[in-house]
């Protein structure tokens, strides 16, 4: 048996200038405004002057072997990210992303065949708009699996199921993702 573990620990920082994204807007700050309610808030798209976001990352692999072929891998990481604007705007993308972000998965493999389950949970401040009828929850975790079959060296065929638990969730306010998916593909080595 072998086994090997990685660490690895990242901090960042990015500054953004003239960043375009949708921003609560008053209709009478809205060009072009002929056809709006009048005194309704839109979701406009516009410059946000500068956007900071400081973060850090934490990622983890552990893999080993089982007997002469078999292998276990899991890998897990952490993300934290804070991000801030100089106009204090409330923007779209940058109140939807993810302030916590987990993702985890394990595979075992051997040379004929691969299941793997992967994770992915997201914690982000919670969103409702009642012009849309729609709201971002504060949290949500996805599951999926995959199984790959190795039929030969160069030829392998998998078959993945998305949101393995059907979860209902949005990663924008207003728009839906979608719920179990089924994908299948064949992959080519040449």
């Amino acid at each position: 048996m072998t086994t090997a573990w990685k660490l690895k620990a990242t901090v960042f920082s990015r500054s953004s200038n003239q960043l375009i994204d949708y921003i609560s807007t008053n209709q009478s700050q809205i060009p072009n405004r002929n056809n709006l309610q009048s005194g309704a808030n839109y979701f406009y798209a516009s410059n946000i002057a500068e956007a900071n976001t400081k973060g850090i990352e934490f990622e983890s692999w552990l893999s080993t072997t089982i007997g002469k072929q078999t292998s276990l891998r899991w890998s897990m990481g952490y993300t934290y990210l804070n991000t801030t604007n100089n106009e204090d705007a409330i923007s779209v993308y940058l109140s939807s992303h993810a302030k916590h972000l987990m993702t985890s998965q394990f595979i075992i493999a051997n040379p004929n065949w691969e299941v793997s389950l992967s994770g992915l949970y997201k914690s982000r401040n919670a969103v409702i708009s009642s012009e849309i009828q729609a709201a971002l929850g504060d949290s949500y975790q996805i599951w999926s699996s995959r199984f790959r079959l190795h039929l030969t060296k160069e030829i392998s065929a998998q078959i993945q199921v998305h949101n393995l638990w059907d979860v209902s969730y949005q990663n924008v306010l207003g728009s839906p993702m979608p719920g179990r998916w089924l994908s299948a593909g064949v992959k080519i080595s040449l």
